[in-house]
């Protein structure tokens, strides 16, 4: 089902990699196997490309990667997924393995050779930030903000409000080091988060800052349009209702050609990639 977007507007501040301009998109899976995969989308003919995300386990195998993939962010040379209770994981995009397509399993191959469940290629996790707070945090969706300074990412929470005692539902935003495409981390290399807010919007699937102005997305069952929040700290949110299709997820920005909001649809029968102009969005 898919779940999170990035672009190459995120992996570099000029906007295209290697001469590409892209989206990719993170898919989760239940069955037959619990697994991440990632689409490569070229904008130029609409051709894609699906590739396993897999976290070695051994000096020479690998497994899956058994996660809700809520969100994504290309950084650099670097894939940022959030795993929703543990934190952060980190993909290496410069060393895409390329793999045997004749195995259903995933890792070595008993007469040799590696598998990932008929994809061609699969992506190594080289990093996990693990959330190690006292209390509990929802790492539901992540995205770039190049207008602060230093770059930083933001996470945010989902939850629909059905809980007996409803949680907090909050925003972290944490500093990047753009010269290592790690996060900035103290003396004790812990990363700490430096702005948080509790926004206690219900049904956040995503949300992308710039210049000081947030775009939150909002869903609204199968049946019903998304709506889009547009929000500055300090004042209210406001809901421009209907705004995005039905079942809108995470969310992208890109500066070029005037300012875009990227998302993906995840409900069968209407995925889409979905994008407007940022200033159609209305704040209050």
């Amino acid at each position: 089902m898919p779940q999170g977007i990035t672009s190459t507007a995120d992996a570099l501040d000029a906007g295209t990699y290697e001469g590409k301009d892209g989206w990719l998109v993170s898919w989760y899976q239940k069955t037959p196997l619990k697994s991440v995969r990632i689409t490569f989308v070229d904008r130029a003919n609409d051709e894609y490309r699906h590739v396993m995300l897999v976290r070695p386990h051994a000096k020479d195998n690998f497994t899956t990667v058994p996660i809700h993939a809520g969100g994504i962010m290309w950084y650099g040379d670097t894939l940022w997924v959030v795993d929703t209770d543990n934190g952060i994981r980190v993909f290496d995009m410069t060393n895409i393995w390329q793999v045997d397509t004749d195995g259903d399993g995933v890792g070595k191959k008993p007469g040799g050779g590696y598998s990932a469940a008929t994809y061609k290629y699969v992506i190594p996790q080289i990093r996990w930030y693990k959330f190690t707070s006292p209390f509990d945090f929802r790492h539901s969706f992540i995205s770039l903000d190049r207008t602060t300074t230093p770059d930083s990412l933001l996470v945010g929470e989902y939850t629909n409000g059905s809980e007996a005692k409803p949680p907090p539902i909050r925003f972290v935003r944490y500093e990047l080091d753009y010269t290592t495409r790690r996060l900035k981390t103290d003396s004790n290399k812990v990363a700490k988060g430096v702005w948080a807010y509790c926004v206690n919007i219900d049904n956040m699937q995503g949300a992308v800052s710039a210049d000081g102005k947030f775009y939150i997305s909002t869903s609204n069952g199968k049946t019903k349009d998304g709506d889009m929040y547009g929000w500055v700290p300090g004042k209210g949110a406001y809901n421009n209702r209907e705004f995005m299709p039905r079942g809108p997820e995470d969310l992208s920005y890109d500066k070029r050609g005037g300012s875009w909001v990227y998302s993906v649809t995840e409900h069968p029968g209407y995925r889409y990639i979905w994008k407007t102009k940022a200033s159609a969005v209305k704040f209050s």
